[in-house]
């Protein structure tokens, strides 16, 4: 289309224009550098991590006919580093009780590797020393926790051989009363060799039934 009418732009007078305003855009940058500087010391929050690793070297199975086996042992023992008892523990001890325990357990990760039997563990805090307390403290009361838990499977295990050791033994005094009685009522003698006695104990066990 057709040219509009106007003098061609000088750049003398484009430079006279913006030095004309080249403090005001001075001011501006820093504003937004003092505004920036405010925003990242005051209202951003710096996050520190920590990682630290537990070597799990496998335990005596309780029922020993199980051959242990770490890559089937360890993963339901990670699994309890986020239960409720232990988070609330963590909580007690860092003086953390009023914060969710949603909250706390995005405070840290956990990467198992199974087969060589290694947690890792990374935490993160405000400082690096609260990572490393956080961190540490979670390890301190997720092994008492392991601890405890042994403690009342093999609390759990021993009282299960009591009282099949207690059955056993009733089993035995039974047979036994019902052995000295068949033998009394029969004349028996006591001079029977081992092999009559087992027979007559079982003979005397199938009447003591039957009766």
């Amino acid at each position: 289309g057709p040219s509009r009418p106007g003098r061609p732009i000088e750049p003398r007078r484009v430079l006279a224009i913006v030095g004309r305003g080249r403090w005001l855009l001075i001011a501006a940058a820093a504003f937004g550098l003092v505004i920036g500087v405010v925003v990242a010391k005051f209202v951003l929050r710096h996050t520190y991590e920590t990682n630290t690793s537990i070597r799990y070297e496998g335990a005596e199975p309780l029922d020993p006919t199980t051959p242990p086996d770490i890559r089937r042992d360890l993963p339901p023992l990670v699994d309890s580093l986020r239960r409720e008892v232990v988070i609330e523990e963590l909580k007690r001890r860092m003086g953390l009780t009023a914060v969710p325990n949603a909250v706390i357990n995005t405070r840290f990760s956990q990467m198992l590797d199974d087969q060589a039997g290694i947690l890792s563990i990374t935490a993160t805090g405000d400082s690096p020393e609260d990572a490393a307390t956080f961190a540490n403290t979670l390890v301190d009361v997720f092994l008492e926790h392991q601890v405890e838990r042994r403690g009342a499977a093999i609390a759990e295990a021993m009282a299960t051989i009591d009282e099949r050791i207690t059955a056993a033994q009733e089993e035995q005094s039974r047979a036994q009363s019902a052995y000295d009685a068949f033998r009394l009522a029969h004349g028996v003698s006591t001079e029977l060799s081992d092999d009559q006695t087992a027979a007559m104990a079982a003979a005397a066990d199938l009447q003591a039934r039957a009766s």
